[in-house]
């Protein structure tokens, strides 16, 4: 969703963002549109087919979303793995690992809208990219209105 919106964002080189894990399409789509894209994310060839848009170059393949290859996602050693509340049963195995990190687009709490600003801001937070957080924010409200 937020891609569309983003090229002049990734056009902009970047300061190393913390190496970030993801099982949730949702999330590394987030992350991508924020310029710190995930190192390791699940099933890269859905991904692609699902969203349309290639998965990020060195985005390595961890394998199924819902049995993630604990082992590989140990040797590209991610400062933290996000997911959402879909694979929150994986969390107790994936924090041997790295922090675990579960972020909710659909918390059910107020509007979907609120849900996307906060999530994009969570993120961003994450990633040391607040200002980019904001301005994908204000990026896509423009584009909206």
């Amino acid at each position: 969703m937020w891609l569309a919106l983003s090229a002049w964002l990734l056009a902009s080189p970047a300061s190393a963002a913390p190496r970030i894990a993801s099982l949730d399409w949702t999330l590394a789509e987030t992350l991508i549109a924020l310029d710190a894209p995930p190192v390791a994310l699940a099933q890269v060839d859905d991904y692609e087919s699902w969203v349309g848009l290639e998965a990020p170059p060195g985005a390595t393949d961890i394998g199924l979303r819902t049995q993630p290859n604990l082992e590989l996602l140990s040797e590209l050693d991610p400062d933290a793995i996000v997911i959402s509340p879909m694979f929150a049963n994986l969390a107790p195995r994936l924090s041997s690992i790295a922090e675990v990190k579960q972020l909710a687009m659909y918390s059910g709490e107020g509007t979907f809208w609120s849900q996307s600003l906060a999530l994009t801001r969570q993120l961003g937070e994450l990633v040391d990219r607040e200002n980019a957080a904001e301005a994908l924010i204000e990026e896509t409200e423009a584009y909206i209105a």
